[in-house]
């Protein structure tokens, strides 16, 4: 889905967590428990 960690932590600074959750959609955050730690653990 995205690239590298690297290129994924710079996404991340970037957004709040609240705008992360509309930009990557709560069918993928469901799909993908990964990016539902991330955006748990993401400030």
């Amino acid at each position: 889905m995205l690239a590298k960690p690297s290129h994924k932590r710079r996404m991340f600074r970037k957004y709040s967590r609240e705008q992360l959750e509309e930009k990557i959609g709560p069918d993928i955050i469901r799909k993908f428990p990964r990016v539902r730690d991330m955006l748990a653990t993401h400030k």
